[in-house]
C-alpha cells in the first residue's frame, strides 16, 4: 500500500494552486521516457519541496478531503496520486467519488497510482496499460471530463523504476508502457506515514510522521515528499510538516515545475509531442 520499502517486509516474510515556478536554467533532459527519479529534485534549488499523496481517496474520502483543506488552508500545491480499486473501489464508493471531484475543484494535481496498487513487474504489459490507464478512466468519468488526461503516474512501490529496488531491470520493459501516458515521478523523501499506525494515541502518530520528514530533510534532502492520502494522523502531520519547512526557509513547488525544470515543457505538453 506504499512504496518500494513497505514491499520488501512482503518479500522478506494536473495543475496546482500557484502557477508554474520559474527554476534557473538547466540542461534538458532526454524525454523519450521522461521521468523524475528518487535523488533530491531540481538538481539547481536545494530549498524547493514538493508534495505527493499517494493511494487516495480513503473510503469516505473524509481523510483526502482534510489533506487539500490542509493545504489549502496553506496555499500550497500539491499532487495526488490516485488508485480507483485500492483503499476504496471508487465507483462504489460517494465519499470517495466527491473527494475526486474536490481535489479536481481546488485545482490540485491528480495522477495514476493504478487502478489496483499493482506490482508493474508481477503483471503483463496488458495489464501495466490497463492499470495506468483505468485510472484515467474513471477520474474522466466522475469529473463529467471526456478530456481529462493523467499525465503524470507513479507505480506502486516505485518498482521498477527506483535504483536497487527489486526487478530494477525490468524498467526497460515498463517505461515505454508508462511513457505513453505520463512521466513517471519518485520522490526524494519518504513520510512513512503508514509505519505511524492510527492506532498510536494522536500526538504521537503525527509526531512521527513530522520526525520522519524532517530528519530526511535536516538530513540534506530536499524535493519530492511522498505521503498517502488515507491515514488519520496525516492531515495533521501535514500542517506541522509545511510550518517548520516554511520556518527553515523552503519554498513549495509543484510537480509539475520540477517535470519543467527538468524538460522545457510540462507533463502534457511531453505526452502530447509522443
Amino acid at each position: 500500500m506504499c512504496n518500494f520499502h513497505s514491499l520488501l517486509c512482503v518479500f522478506s516474510l494536473v495543475s496546482s494552486l500557484r502557477g508554474v515556478y520559474t527554476f534557473p536554467l538547466a540542461p534538458r533532459a532526454d524525454p523519450t521516457y521522461p521521468q523524475i527519479g528518487f535523488t533530491s529534485q531540481p538538481l539547481n534549488d536545494s530549498k524547493a519541496i514538493a508534495l505527493t499523496f499517494d493511494d487516495g481517496p480513503d473510503s469516505d474520502g473524509v481523510i483526502t478531503k482534510g489533506i487539500a483543506d490542509v493545504l489549502k488552508s496553506k496555499g500550497v500545491p500539491a499532487t495526488f496520486f490516485i488508485n480507483t480499486n485500492n483503499t476504496a473501489d471508487v465507483m462504489a464508493s460517494i465519499g470517495a467519488q466527491d473527494a475526486i471531484k474536490y481535489i479536481y475543484e481546488n485545482n490540485f494535481t491528480m495522477g495514476s497510482h493504478t487502478v489496483n496498487h499493482v506490482n508493474f513487474s508481477a503483471v503483463s504489459n496488458d495489464v501495466v496499460e490497463q492499470e495506468i490507464s483505468g485510472v484515467q478512466t474513471t477520474i474522466a468519468t466522475i469529473l463529467d471530463e471526456p478530456d481529462f488526461k493523467a499525465t503524470l503516474s507513479r507505480a506502486p512501490y516505485g518498482i521498477p523504476y527506483e535504483p536497487g529496488a527489486p526487478f530494477a531491470s525490468d524498467v526497460t520493459r515498463i517505461a515505454p508502457i508508462a511513457a505513453k501516458y505520463g512521466v513517471h515521478i519518485g520522490w526524494s523523501i519518504d513520510s512513512n506515514d503508514w509505519k505511524c499506525k492510527d492506532d498510536q494515541d494522536a500526538a504521537g502518530g503525527v509526531q512521527c510522521v513530522k520526525d520522519n520528514v524532517m530528519n530526511q530533510v535536516k538530513g540534506g534532502s530536499w524535493g519530492i515528499i511522498l505521503f498517502h492520502a488515507i491515514y488519520h494522523n496525516t492531515p495533521d502531520a501535514l500542517s506541522d510538516v509545511i510550518d517548520e519547512l516554511v520556518r527553515e526557509g523552503y519554498h513549495f513547488v509543484s510537480v509539475e515545475d520540477i517535470v519543467k525544470a527538468k524538460y522545457g515543457v510540462v507533463s502534457a505538453e511531453l505526452i502530447r509531442g509522443k
